[in-house]
């Protein structure tokens, strides 16, 4: 027995978070899944892990290693992974690229005694591409980057190139498949992306494009996750309706919608790398999120969030 307010609960603090160890991000990797998942018990590290080599999952980045972005500071899109296996990841101490062979120690990718970070990984041959963050001048600085997978960008910055920049954010970068093109999510100060986003795509030249052209969005429209359908168009999400719902964009910039409805297929971006709909290989269809039916009449939906009746 004890006074109100006295007792010492043999729950701790430390028992809770020991005890949470939420996952997302789940791919396929060669035949495998692999995943990263917050490890309480580990001081709150990041790990990734695969499950396919054996009957338990297995760690692929183990501890004391931290699979964390701090791009846009609340980050994403922390590692990705070859098709055979190779993993890249963002230390969440130094913020640099690492590379991970099986069987080997991590091995940077980016040079060190920098405030860059770097977010949205992904892959366009044998370079990473991500959305890089850097301070210059006391102004902070996004672009979308190549790095090269065999490590000499650590000890020589100008391996490092920087594919296209000139606005606040980016997000989403991804090449076409005949590698022609780019298309990426830009937006600036003082929007968020859930105010108005532009889906851009430029022609590249020499790995850099020096010119754009935005297909859909606007300081009023947010777009969302474009996606490649074949070299000349796209699948991307827009809220030009009111509702966040797929789409198929051309490069002449005619959308056309794909699943109109009042439900969402989308949310708010903030964290990078979020997806809320796949390409199916091989039979020309997605695979898509959405929220549950909405109330029609429900006249309080503002900005990123409906009520909770709608939600």
């Amino acid at each position: 027995m004890a006074p109100y307010g006295t007792w010492i609960s043999p729950i701790t603090a430390a028992d809770v978070a020991a005890g949470s160890h939420p996952v997302g991000g789940a791919r396929y990797v060669g035949d495998e899944i692999w995943w990263i998942e917050l490890r309480g018990a580990e001081g709150g590290r990041y790990g990734i892990f695969r499950w396919g080599a054996g009957p338990e999952p297995e760690a692929v980045l183990p501890a004391p290693w931290n699979a964390r972005s701090r791009v846009h500071e609340y980050g994403g899109g922390a590692w990705t992974a070859t098709a055979g296996g190779t993993l890249v990841f963002v230390e969440f101490s130094d913020q640099r690229l690492y590379r991970l062979d099986a069987g080997g120690e991590p091995q940077p990718l980016t040079p060190a005694g920098t405030e860059d970070r770097y977010g949205e990984l992904g892959l366009h041959g044998d370079r990473v591409v991500a959305v890089r963050e850097s301070a210059e001048g006391g102004a902070t600085r996004r672009d979308i980057v190549l790095v090269p997978l065999d490590g000499s960008a650590a000890e020589a910055p100008d391996r490092i190139v920087s594919v296209v920049a000139g606005s606040d954010f980016v997000a989403f970068p991804r090449f076409s498949p005949d590698g022609a093109r780019l298309a990426w999510v830009a937006w600036d100060h003082p929007r968020m992306p859930w105010d108005g986003t532009e889906l851009r795509v430029g022609d590249l030249r020499d790995d850099r494009v020096p010119s754009w052209r935005a297909l859909a969005g606007g300081p009023e429209e947010s777009v969302l996750q474009p996606e490649w359908d074949g070299p000349d168009a796209l699948y991307a999400i827009t809220d030009r309706s009111g509702w966040w719902n797929l789409c198929r964009v051309g490069l002449d910039g005619g959308v056309t919608p794909l699943l109109p409805q009042e439900r969402e297929t989308g949310g708010p971006l903030w964290n990078l790398g979020r997806t809320w709909y796949s390409v199916q290989p091989g039979d020309a269809s997605l695979s898509c999120r959405r929220s549950a039916p909405t109330a029609s009449s429900c006249s309080s939906r503002t900005g990123p969030r409906a009520c909770s009746t709608c939600r």
